[in-house]
């Protein structure tokens, strides 16, 4: 059982009910929250508002990516993806978690700490009409393992966790079959331990590693 994270240090990236119970679910372990809203895709947005954080916390531990663009769920055929739909569901999304990592790296290099991005299962499992977000999950994924290989000497970890949440319409839409466990995970009481875990000294040793939160739609990888 991982221990409350007191005195804990953490910035919750992204917007939307998934990153609102991320930053609660942590805030109850004992974390010391700092959301941080994504307004443009930029390294120099990224860094800027890391260090207010690190000024106003003091150290950052860990940094939660939870972040897609706001019309990445949005359905459409790969015939008829218009390239600006594209670019939003896919090219964006997956240049914020670049930027954000290259923006990161000083300050969790400073604490030895911890990134985890959170992506949807449909990376995994694939998804009609949800191609370009897919392939962003994807992408993120990959990116993951290859900072995690990176910056291992730097004593930072990087993992991956694949949810489907319950307050997420489009989970409900793409979800094919029930979940074995009866439901779709909740964000502050089933997601959020799991990331204090990837925090937890129990975890030092787990970098790269993709962990699947689904209740058991998805059960190979």
């Amino acid at each position: 059982m991982v221990s409350a994270a007191t005195g804990r240090n953490v910035v919750v990236v992204g917007d939307g009910p998934l990153t609102a119970d991320l930053a609660d679910g942590l805030g109850s372990r004992g974390y010391r929250v700092a959301p941080l809203a994504v307004r443009e895709v930029s390294r120099a947005m990224f860094t800027d508002a890391l260090q207010r954080a690190h000024d106003e916390l003091g150290s950052i531990d860990l940094i939660v990516h939870a972040h897609a663009h706001p019309l990445a769920a949005r359905a459409g055929t790969i015939a008829d993806l218009a390239e600006r739909d594209w670019i939003d569901a896919c090219e964006s999304t997956l240049d914020a978690a670049y930027r954000l990592g290259q923006a990161a790296h000083p300050f969790l290099a400073a604490s030895h700490g911890h990134l985890v991005f959170l992506v949807p299962t449909i990376g995994l499992t694939g998804a009609a009409g949800y191609a370009a977000f897919a392939t962003a999950a994807e992408g993120i994924r990959a990116l993951a393992k290859g900072m995690a290989k990176t910056w291992g000497h730097d004593h930072i970890t990087v993992n991956t966790i694949a949810y489907a949440f319950a307050a997420d319409p489009a989970t409900t839409r793409m979800s094919l079959v029930p979940p074995a466990l009866g439901r779709l995970p909740i964000a502050e009481t089933d997601i959020a331990p799991v990331i204090a875990l990837f925090d937890s000294p129990d975890a030092h040793f787990v970098t790269g590693a993709t962990l699947v939160l689904d209740g058991g739609i998805w059960t190979a990888l």
